[in-house]
Formats: structure tokens, sequence, C-alpha cells
């Protein structure tokens, strides 16, 4: 899918709605037409000025004695604003009143408070942080004295946005979770300067897979505002666990794209507690798979900064071998009645419940399920803190090192830690752009050359509760049309919802914009080739990508269907059709994000 000339990127967001149309005479990877279904969520703390390198190094180096770290408090008694937030309710679902649940929150808080400095320790901090590439180290403390604010963006999963974190039933997730405890961290260490934009782009179920799928629209957001991140976090090793071992290179594709197109930004890839990555069970001898070793290969093959929560739970365990207790990340997958009786799966929604072998003893007050991958709010507070331990020890190495000569920028080599042929089938749409134009997402459907065009049934845009965002539909027979410019050698990459709750199969076709529009009913009665793509998973909900192209092999159902109805086309666009065939209870389907190669 190598393209000569001018690349092209398409962004469709729903929200305002618009869409651009970016061009630059540049290839990276790929040259793209992207759809992009996305969310940005901004966060701004405030800042003042460190005018020097010296005066940042002084400051890193106070900052560094983590004890002088302020205490948590508990949220309720430091909110400002508390009109309209519910503070003076409860969730009967897990207390009896709220004296009981403010209570059991203080005490908690004050329970972490006493023991924190003798958990996260200097030593525990310095075994979990490994350093990166000295290039972006020495940019990311020269941008610190910049005097212009610094851009840090963030990918993640439900571990991420805060599922199950909450120090009461009424806190918001995403204000419970580490990345908001890190944004209150950096201004409380850097009350003056320097002042950050921090883009949150965590969301439910994200895999790096998913995360590919963004960077496209990443990338046109910064060329838009003339800027590069100067940080980018991947909290992504939750949900990557989960996938197959077929996946296991999109990660290590990630990582090479984001080096390639901003060799200057600080990546810092974070191992989350989880017990299999905890357990660091043994790698496949000669199958390439996700596990422990072969992710702390990639960070290292390409010089990532690393903030390793896996190791640092390892230290912790075998240094509390006597209490047989979890004080950094839960490891149990159960959680603990009242008088202490295992709590299982299917009965987390109500009652008196903690999670199991893990000091502080702290209550439940969320919905989520799998206290393993959804820790309690203590959790995101220590990898809040151990991130940011890592960026001042960042900073500081890059004090160390800024009378001697500029590192080179690093370079992207053929080499690759994933088999070639796995790279190779983990496409990426990528293109720096300079130039925009805008078009109205907000226009008639019905227009011929719209980008997406519902034909019938009940289509429509929809974020859930857990700010998943996409077209979805819930009924039978419905079809949808997504339209994309057509070229020689094509590659599409499609993302889609899988559950193991309510959510079904989609029917897929492709079609050229030559031939008579498909009409309700035509993919169902075969009146075309068609692919079921399945929705249904046996547990978790999580996006897939199948990814649509002449050379694919991961996939060789869809490679035989789009070598049938695409390959050797002419045409000046080509069309996506999905179609809802479900009729047994199970018929939601969700498309969540688009994009063309």
């Amino acid at each position: 899918c190598f393209l000569a000339s001018f690349a092209f990127i398409l962004l469709i967001s729903h929200d305002g709605t618009r869409t651009r149309v970016l061009r630059q005479p540049r290839r990276l990877f790929f040259d793209a037409k992207t759809v992009v279904l996305k969310t940005d969520t901004k966060i701004e703390a405030s800042g003042g000025q460190i005018s020097s390198t010296n005066d940042l190094c002084v400051k890193i180096s106070s900052a560094l004695e983590i004890n002088s770290w302020a205490t948590v408090q508990y949220h309720k008694d430091i909110d400002s604003n508390t009109t309209g937030k519910g503070y003076d309710e409860y969730s009967g679902s897990f207390f009896n009143s709220l004296e009981e649940e403010d209570d059991a929150a203080r005490s908690t808080i004050a329970e972490f408070n006493r023991v924190r400095q003798s958990v996260l320790t200097k030593h525990l901090l310095d075994s979990g942080f490994i350093a990166g590439n000295a290039y972006p180290t020495r940019r990311f403390t020269e941008r610190m004295t910049s005097g212009r604010p610094l851009d840090i963006a963030v990918f993640g999963n439900s571990f991420t946005i805060g599922s199950n974190c909450g120090e009461s039933s009424r806190q918001n997730e995403r204000e419970c979770a580490w990345p908001n405890r890190l944004v209150q961290r950096w201004t409380e260490l850097f009350p003056i300067s320097p002042v950050v934009n921090w883009h949150m782009w965590q969301e439910n179920g994200q895999t790096s897979e998913g995360i590919a799928q963004k960077i496209p629209s990443m990338i046109g957001d910064f060329i838009l505002k003339n800027a590069t991140p100067d940080a980018i976090f991947l909290d992504n090793t939750i949900t990557d666990a989960q996938l197959s071992d077929k996946s296991a290179g999109w990660f290590e594709v990630v990582v090479r794209s984001l080096v390639q197109v901003f060799p200057g930004t600080l990546i810092v890839s974070i191992i989350s507690g989880v017990p299999r990555l905890v357990n660091n069970e043994s790698c496949h001898p000669t199958e390439y798979q996700y596990c422990y070793q072969r992710l702390r290969d990639v960070q290292q093959h390409y010089g990532l900064t690393v903030v390793d929560v896996a190791e640092m739970v390892r230290i912790l365990r075998h240094e509390s071998e006597t209490d047989q207790q979890d004080h950094l990340w839960p490891q149990s997958k159960y959680m603990l009645g009242a008088e202490g009786e295992e709590i299982g799966i299917g009965d987390w929604e109500k009652g008196e419940l903690y999670w199991a072998n893990f000091s502080p003893r702290v209550r439940k007050t969320k919905h989520a399920n799998y206290p393993e991958n959804h820790p309690p709010w203590l959790t995101h507070q220590y990898v809040a803190d151990s991130i940011m331990y890592a960026l001042l020890k960042t900073a500081y190495e890059g004090c160390l090192s800024s009378d001697l000569a500029p590192p080179p920028p690093p370079v992207i080599s053929e080499e690759t830690v994933a088999p070639k042929n796995m790279i190779d089938a983990c496409p990426i749409c990528l293109s720096r752009t300079k130039t925009t134009q805008s078009i109205d997402m907000n226009s008639n459907d019905s227009a011929a050359n719209a980008p997406v065009s519902v034909v019938c049934g009940d289509w429509r845009w929809v974020t859930d509760d857990r700010d998943r965002a996409g077209w979805q539909s819930d009924e039978y027979g419905s079809l949808i049309r997504f339209r994309l410019q057509m070229s020689a050698d094509p590659v599409i990459a499609l993302t889609y919802m899988t559950s193991h709750l309510t959510f079904g199969d989609l029917l897929v076709a492709f079609q050229t914009s030559d031939k008579p529009p498909l009409t309700c009913g035509d993919i169902l009665k075969k009146r075309l080739p068609s692919l079921t793509l399945k929705g249904r998973r046996s547990e978790f909900s999580l996006p897939k990508t199948t990814i649509f192209s002449a050379e694919d092999g991961r996939s060789p159902e869809a490679r035989s269907l789009f070598q049938e109805t695409v390959v050797g086309q002419s045409a000046a666009y080509l069309d996506l059709y999905v179609e809802n065939p479900n009729t047994d209870g199970k018929t939601r389907i969700k498309i969540q994000k688009l994009s063309s190669c």
C-alpha cells in the first residue's frame, strides 16, 4: 500500500461534526485516506515560569524526595465544586448510609497515607524505572524550560479510564484514575511551570490494535497546531494480554510508527501489574506470543522509557512473603465479603465487598468486574506516583547530560522483534500533513458521495456509558454505507466491538461506486459476496480490527472477499456496506473506526 506522490488523511469526528482532508507530499509507512471516529479529551493544568535548565534541575532534585510529596485527601473534602455531583448521596448497592461510605473512605485514606512511604520506597521506584533513549530524554528536559506548554498524550484502556476506581461511589471514575492523579501530582510539584496540555485518549477496551487506528488522527491534530507531543504514555498491556497471539505484533507496530513520526518524543510504556505479567509466564519457545519478556524485548529494542509496575509487584510480593498480602496491585481474581468469605464473579454487584489479600483493606464502590484488571483507587495513586517519579528521573537524566554533545535522534532499523510477516500483517495508515479542507458531517446523509450514509434501519451514532463511540445498530437488517476514495492497491481496517454481552455478528460487503447502490436485504439475500465478522466473545468486551487487503495473511476469508470484489476494479469510490444479520437476542453491532490506505 505504498502509494507515490501526495498522501491524504480524512478525519471524521461526529462530535461537531467535521471532516478534515489533509495533504502533504511525504510518505511514512503508508500514505493514507483515513476515516477515524475519535474522542479527544484535553485537560489544562495551571503553570508558570522555570527560566533555565539550572532552575529546573534544582527543582527536580528537590521533587525527587518522594517523602515530601503531599498525602491523599478525600475527594469530597477538597472538591470546591460539588454542585450536581451527588456527594450527599451514596450507592445503596454497597453501603447502607452516607455516613458508612464516608467513614470507610476516610479510614482507608488515612491508612494509605500511613503506609504509602513504606510501600512506594525510592528503591522500589528505581526498580520499576527503565530509562529510554538519550535523544528524547534530552529533548524532554529542554522542552520543560522552553517556556511553552508541554503536550502529553495518554493512551490506555478501562484501567486507565478508572473502572472500579472510586474513593466513594460518587467519585467520577476518570477523576479517580491515575492520569488525573498524575495531573494533580504534576500541578503540586510544578505549580508555576511548565504548563501541560494533557490529551486523554484512553478508551474502554483499547488495545495496541485500537491505538494504531487512532495514530493518523493524532498526527493530524498535532500537525494542525504545528506541534509535536512531548511525551506519549502507552498503558495498554492489560488489554493486549487478552488478545490472541495472532495480534501480538501490534504493540511493536505502534511503537515503530511513533518513533518514526516523533523521534524526539518521550514514549513511556507502562507494564501493568496484572497476574499474567507479574507471574512472568514463559514465552512459547518457537511461536511468537504476547508475554512479559517479549514486551520487554520490544521496549528495549526501541529504547522506550518504561514504568514496570509488574516488576514492582514482584519485588513487594517477595519482600512480604510472611503476610501474603498484595500492597501495590491486587492479584486475586475473587473478592471478599464482610465475613472474609470468597465472592466470585456474578456476585460483585452489591453488598460489602473488599479486594482479596490486599492491604490496606479497601471496599468496592463501583460496578466493574475483574478485580485484578480493575484495581482500587490506591493502585491508581501508586501508579500515578510511579509515573511522576519516572518523568522526574527522565528530566534529571537530561539535566546531567545537558553539557554534553547532543545525542543523535533514534533510527528505525529494518530489524524487528516480532517476525517480519507478523509486522507486515499489522498495517497503519500514516501521513504527516499540512493543509486541510473541512466538510460538514451534518450534511444530508443521502448526498451521493457522503462518507457515511444510513441506508435503512436504526444505525445511529452512540457513545455508551464507557465512552465507547461509534455507529451502532440493534435492529435486524439495518444497513449502513461508508464511502472511501478508491486507489490502485487499497488497504482497509475496520474496527468493531466484540463482547460476551449483547453483541452479535456483522455482515460486510464491498462494491465500487459505479454500480447501483445496495438496498436493504441485498447482502442478507446473498446478491453479492459477503463476509461474516464474529462479534461474540466468551468474556470481556474488546474492539477487534479486521484488515482487508490483497496481501494480508491474517484473515484468508477477508483477503478472498477483497480479491473477489475490489482488486482490479476501477471506480472513483469504494463502498463498504455493513448489515445487521442478528435475530437471536444478541443483536447489537458497533463500528468504532474505519481506515483506508
